[in-house]
């Protein structure tokens, strides 16, 4: 399991995207992982979210891929 230990946001969007190449071998990936930390927020910051992305294959190599995947977000 990737998230049953402590880690940054940016290695555990990097270790899904492992994990889904190594069990699918897709010919591309794009993770994006959106979290809000309520231990920012209980700090009095007024920016508690952040949002993290990793590309792999046709995301990362083809633009009007990748281009075209984030349209739809």
């Amino acid at each position: 399991m990737i998230a049953s230990r402590p880690q940054t946001q940016e290695k555990f969007t990097v270790e899904i995207l492992e994990e889904i190449k190594n069990r699918l071998n897709p010919a591309g990936i794009d993770v994006i992982v959106n979290a809000i930390y309520t231990c920012v927020i209980d700090r009095g910051a007024n920016k508690a979210e952040f949002t993290t992305n990793t590309m792999y294959g046709r995301f990362k190599d083809n633009s009007q891929t990748r281009n075209e995947f984030l349209s739809c977000l």
